[in-house]
């Protein structure tokens, strides 16, 4: 498979065999729903699982973004990349192997991809998606932003086809209703 020459066909079925991600090409457009493995800071095995289906993502993303293609990342990646994202940071938050990761993918870092929701809200606070569910902690907001929607690649519309011009920094109907989401909840459907 195009750009993951580096890994054995052994490594990726075992990657690929806990089924955390679903690729599929819209033509505009490239979408992987993900749901990214958790590792408790004590279990190095599935720490390491994480480490190697993240960087295997990585690769794949470079090269298509490599080939011009456009890419959305949604789900669950078991990550808050920011203290913002977090009701109870601690410390040595920003310290996480994941969480440096993950920020070097951001155009803010470096990288290619946007944050959907912080492009939009840079300041916003308790904007929360994960809470844990045994304590009734969604009632009183107590949780963390894990879900996202990361989004790189041109535009749509070829005249502004450039490296700087992107979804997020695009006005142009076409590629505003790419990003512009609402949380739905039951009752709000239009």
């Amino acid at each position: 498979m195009e750009g993951l020459e580096d890994f054995s066909k052994d490594e990726l079925l075992k990657i690929d065999s806990e089924g955390r991600c679903v690729i599929t090409d819209h033509g505009h457009f490239i979408l992987f729903n993900v749901y990214g493995p958790r590792a408790d800071s004590e279990d190095t095995v599935r720490i390491q699982f994480k480490l190697q289906f993240f960087h295997v993502l990585q690769k794949r993303w470079e090269f298509l973004l490599c080939q011009g293609r456009r890419i959305f990342v949604v789900g669950d990646l078991n990550i808050a990349p920011a203290a913002i994202d977090r009701c109870d940071a601690g410390p040595d938050f920003a310290k996480n192997e994941f969480r440096i990761w993950f920020r070097s993918m951001l155009v803010e870092s470096g990288g290619s991809f946007f944050d959907v929701f912080r492009s939009k809200h840079p300041e916003r606070r308790e904007a929360y998606t994960c809470w844990p569910s045994n304590t009734g902690a969604e009632q009183f907001n107590y949780g963390t932003r894990i879900d996202h929607i990361l989004c790189a690649g041109p535009c749509l519309h070829q005249k502004h086809d450039l490296q700087s011009h992107n979804f997020v920094t695009c006005h142009v109907n076409e590629c505003d209703i790419l990003i512009d989401y609402k949380r739905w909840k039951p009752g709000n459907a239009p």
